[in-house]
C-alpha cells in the first residue's frame, strides 16, 4: 500500500490512434514521468480472443527495473484466462467422476479409521498408504473447491468486459485490469495446486499398483532399489558436484552455461544425459585443462556410474521378476474380478478364509479345503490351489524368507529335544519294544537274551529256507531237462540216472 502512494497509473483507449497515444506519451516525457527516483515501469495489456471455442482474455505484462548503478532489467509474463469453466459436455462426466471417486475413497478410508478408532489401535491405521490416501483425498477436495470457485470469477470479469465495451472510461478499464489481475493470480495457484496433486496422485497410483502382481513388480523392484541406489548416490552426487565446480571455475568466466553453480549442474547433467557439448566453446582457452576435464568427465560419470546405476536396477529387477514368478496378469484379474462379483454370494472372504483355514493342519487337500468351505465356488478353489503351487514353485527357486528358516530350525530344534526326552523316560521304564516294558535290570537282561536268540533263530530259519528255494529251483531245471531228452535222442535211462543221482545227493 505504501508503494501505491508513489505510483502513477495511466491508460490508453483501445479506440485511440496511434498519433494520440504517441501524443500521450510526449505529454508524459515532457513532465518528467521518468526520472532518477523511477525504480519500476510496468505496462499491462489485455486481449479479448473471442475467435475460439472457448472465449480467452489474454493478459500480457512487462516489468522494466531501474537499477541505481544504471543497469535496467525487464521480465515479460503471460497468462490465459479461459471464460468458461467447462469447455466440452464431457468434462461434466470426467468432474463428476472425479468427484464420485473422491467420496468413494473419503468413505471407504474413514470405514477404515472408524474401525480401528472402534478396536482402540488407531496407531495402526496411521500408515503411509493412508497417509498418501488421506493427503490426495483432501487435495483433490480442494482442488474441486478451487475450480468451483473460479466459476464466479470469470462471471465477473465477463461483466467487467461487457461495462468496458459498452463506456471505454478509464474507472471501467481500471476494474477490468483489476479482476483480470485478481484472477490471472488466482489461476496461477490453481494451476500449481493442480500439478501438486497430479504428482501426489501419481505417488498413489505406484502404490496401488502393488494389489496387482505382475504392476507389484515395478513398485517392489524401486523399494528394493532404494537401498543400494542411495548408497551409489552418495559417491555419484559429490563426484558429479565436484565435476561442476570445476567446470564453473574453468568455462564459467567466459561461457554463460557455466556462469553460475545451478547451471553449470544443469550443463553437467546434459551433457551426462546426452553426452552432446562443444568442445570448440569449450577448449578455446586452456586446451589442455578442458582436455583432461573432458576425458575424465565423460567416462568416469556417463560411461562407468551411468551404467552402474542401470546394472543395480536391471539386477534387482531380474531378482524381482524370478521372485514373482508366474503370478496373475491384468487379463486374469478382471477375469478374477468378474467371477467374484459373480459368484459373490457364495465367495468366501479374505477374512473367513483365514480364520477357517488357521484351525485346520500345515498340509491342507482341495478336498479337506471344500470340505471347510462347502459354498466355495470352483474358480475360488482353483485358484487357491494355484497360488499355492506358485508359492511352492517360489520357494523352491528363492528358498524361504531368512526369517522363516529361522522359525523351521527352532521348530526342529525344540521336536529333536521332545523325542530325546521321550526316548531317556523309555529307557528309564525299561522298554523294549511294542508291548515290553521291564523295569526290573536282571529280568530285562533275560528278556533280552531270549529275544536275542529268537532272533538268531529267526535269521538260521530264513537262510535255511533260502537254501530249500535254490535247491527246488535246481530241481524243477533237471524235470525240465528230462522231459526235453527224448525228443534231442538222449537215453532215457540216462535221464532217470541223472534224476536218481541228484535224489541220493
Amino acid at each position: 500500500k505504501d508503494a501505491d502512494k508513489y505510483t502513477y497509473s495511466f491508460s490508453f483507449a483501445p479506440n485511440a490512434t496511434f498519433a494520440q497515444t504517441m501524443k500521450r506519451f510526449d505529454y508524459l516525457k515532457d513532465r518528467g514521468w521518468i526520472d532518477s527516483q523511477t525504480t519500476q515501469v510496468t505496462l499491462k495489456a489485455y486481449y479479448l480472443n473471442y475467435q475460439l471455442e472457448v472465449p480467452r482474455l489474454q493478459t500480457v505484462k512487462i516489468d522494466f527495473y531501474f537499477s541505481r548503478g544504471g543497469g535496467i532489467r525487464s521480465t515479460i509474463s503471460f497468462m490465459a484466462l479461459a471464460l468458461d469453466t467447462f469447455i466440452y459436455p464431457a468434462s461434466y462426466a470426467f468432474d463428476i467422476l472425479f468427484v464420485l471417486m473422491l467420496i468413494a475413497s473419503a468413505a471407504m478410508l474413514s470405514r477404515d479409521a472408524l474401525k480401528a478408532m472402534s478396536a482402540r489401535d488407531f496407531k495402526s491405521h496411521i500408515t503411509f498408504v493412508n497417509v498418501v490416501s488421506w493427503a490426495s483425498v483432501l487435495i483433490g477436495f480442494l482442488i474441486v473447491f478451487l475450480i468451483v470457485s473460479t466459476g464466479q470469477m470469470r462471471s465477473d470479469i465477463r461483466k467487467a468486459i461487457a461495462a468496458f465495451e459498452g463506456v471505454a472510461s478509464e474507472s471501467n478499464a481500471y476494474g477490468l485490469a483489476a479482476k483480470a489481475d485478481k484472477f490471472a493470480n488466482y489461476m496461477q495457484f490453481v494451476r500449481v495446486a493442480i500439478a501438486d496433486a497430479h504428482l501426489l496422485f501419481m505417488i498413489r497410483c505406484f502404490i496401488s499398483l502393488k494389489w496387482q502382481p505382475r504392476l507389484a513388480v515395478v513398485t517392489r523392484t524401486i523399494s528394493k532399489m532404494s537401498s543400494d541406489l542411495g548408497h551409489f548416490l552418495i559417491v555419484l552426487i559429490p563426484t558429479f558436484i565436484a565435476f561442476a565446480i570445476a567446470g564453473m571455475m574453468m568455462f564459467g568466466r567466459r561461457l554463460q552455461d557455466w556462469s553460475t553453480m545451478p547451471s553449470a549442474i544443469s550443463t553437467c547433467f546434459k551433457i551426462a544425459m546426452e553426452c552432446q557439448f562443444v568442445w570448440g566453446d569449450l577448449s578455446a582457452v586452456d586446451f589442455f585443462t578442458s582436455l583432461l576435464w573432458v576425458w575424465v568427465f565423460v567416462p568416469l560419470v556417463v560411461l562407468l556410474m551411468l551404467n552402474m546405476v542401470l546394472a543395480i536396477i536391471m539386477d534387482i529387477y531380474q531378482e524381482v521378476r524370478r521372485e514373482a514368478g508366474n503370478t496373475m496378469t491384468i487379463a486374469a484379474h478382471i477375469k478374477y474380478l468378474y467371477m467374484a462379483f459373480k459368484y459373490r454370494v457364495d465367495w468366501v472372504s479374505h477374512d473367513s478364509l483365514y480364520t477357517g483355514v488357521s484351525d485346520q493342519p500345515a498340509t491342507l487337500s482341495l478336498l479337506e479345503l471344500r470340505q471347510a468351505f462347502p459354498s466355495m465356488p470352483d474358480f475360488q478353489g482353483e485358484y487357491l490351489v494355484a497360488e499355492c503351487f506358485n508359492k511352492a514353485r517360489y520357494m523352491s527357486r528363492c528358498g524361504v524368507d531368512t526369517s522363516v528358516t529361522a522359525g523351521m530350525v527352532a521348530a526342529i530344534h525344540v521336536s529333536l529335544e521332545e523325542m530325546l526326552n521321550d526316548i531317556k523316560t523309555m529307557k528309564a521304564r525299561g522298554w523294549l519294544g511294542m508291548g515290553f516294558e521291564i523295569s526290573n535290570p536282571g529280568e530285562r537282561e533275560c528278556v533280552k537274551d531270549i529275544l536275542t536268540s529268537v532272533a538268531m533263530q529267526q535269521h538260521w530259519m530264513k537262510l535255511t529256507q533260502k537254501a530249500m528255494s535254490g535247491l527246488q529251483n535246481k530241481i524243477e531245471g533237471i524235470e525240465e531237462e528230462h522231459h526235453e531228452s527224448p525228443h534231442k535222442g538222449a537215453p532215457a535211462g540216462a535221464a532217470e540216472g541223472a534224476q536218481c543221482k541228484v535224489g541220493t545227493e
